[in-house]
């Protein structure tokens, strides 16, 4: 073992199989393990797009499977024994051909990954949940703290609430020590490029213009390193019973769009000129910028994010800068 942050002891090979693994967060999170000495498996659809781990992947144990239902993953993981199984799988956004593939990636999937663990002693099971939980819950509170009623008001709010409803029943009924991390938005390297801050920075570093619908809208929005830090945080301690339950990984301070666009256009050579449209014409439904109460994790865990969202920007912008080329090759 070796002390990690907050003199917390890291097991020198934790075992820890990621679901989900090929995704933003997940790939990001592979990354984060393997630097740290763990074992990592990584479990992946046949037809995803490795992309993000490509240069890692001789580090990884890579399984693929056609389905999360399928029968083969129970017996993988009854085989596998992991110490951890982190689900990151996830859809975020509306599917309009099938809006069901997003309940089955969105609900249906923890049910799936539970049964296949049930007999594989766990230690860990850590779920990825969303700060779309809250919903409507963000109207009426400053800041969201995990023991609010959540409201949703997406499908996407809905099925990632039944989900970490799911963690919370299958900790009460079976036992198994189960975290749900409620990340808000998140942001940084290997991020879809189609997401606001991608776009506004691919943008940024070929001059282009940067049309921003909402600018003074605001968004607690945490650097992609800083959610891996709290998840890897509850990994460093799977054991400790202090951890089973939600909680909230963000930053707790707010930003507008607009000011984030002028940080990242300035980071690039300032020479994109950003235009502002004033609010768009959004579902009635919609709930903007929820900010995360993050003093449970502060409390129970011994976390909070290092750096400044100023900083975690403009490093944002130095990989983006460096790793443009992977995205312009992907469809």
């Amino acid at each position: 073992m070796h002390l990690g942050r907050c003199g917390v002891s890291y097991m020198d090979s934790t075992k820890i199989a990621v679901f989900g693994a090929t995704g933003f967060i997940g790939s990001n999170l592979c990354r984060s393990l393997i630097s740290l000495g763990n074992e990592v498996h990584a479990f992946a659809r046949f037809n995803s797009n490795i992309w993000r781990l490509e240069d890692v992947k001789d580090s990884l144990h890579i399984h693929y499977y056609k389905d999360v239902s399928e029968g083969t993953i129970p017996d993988k993981m009854k085989n596998l024994k992991p110490d951890v199984v982190v689900n990151a799988v996830g859809t975020v956004g509306k599917n309009q051909e099938n809006p069901l593939l997003q309940w089955e990636s969105n609900f249906l999937s923890i049910i799936y990954l539970a049964n296949a663990i049930q007999f594989s002693h766990v230690g860990r099971l850590i779920h990825l949940g969303s700060s779309f939980e809250y919903g409507a819950s963000s109207t009426k509170y400053h800041k969201l703290t995990e023991a609010l009623e959540c409201e949703p008001v997406s499908d996407y709010g809905l099925a990632k609430l039944f989900q970490t409803n799911y963690c919370s029943y299958l900790n009460r009924k079976n036992g198994i020590p189960a975290t749900v991390l409620r990340i808000f938005n998140v942001f940084g390297e290997f991020e879809s490029k189609e997401r606001l801050i991608p776009d506004v920075t691919l943008k940024a570093l070929d001059g282009e213009t940067i049309e921003l619908h909402n600018p003074q809208e605001e968004r607690d929005f945490i650097w992609i390193r800083e959610a891996i830090s709290a998840t890897t945080r509850i990994i460093s301690d799977y054991r400790n019973n202090n951890f089973d339950g939600i909680f909230n990984v963000g930053t707790g301070t707010s930003t507008k769009i607009e000011d984030v666009a002028k940080i990242i256009v300035n980071e690039a050579g300032g020479k994109s000129k950003i235009m502002n449209f004033g609010k768009d014409e959004r579902a009635e439904n919609y709930i903007p910028g929820p900010v995360a109460d993050i003093s449970k994790m502060e409390r129970v865990a011994d976390w909070r994010p290092k750096y400044d969202l100023s900083y975690a920007l403009k490093e944002t912008v130095k990989w983006f800068k460096k790793n443009r080329g992977k995205y312009k090759s992907i469809n």
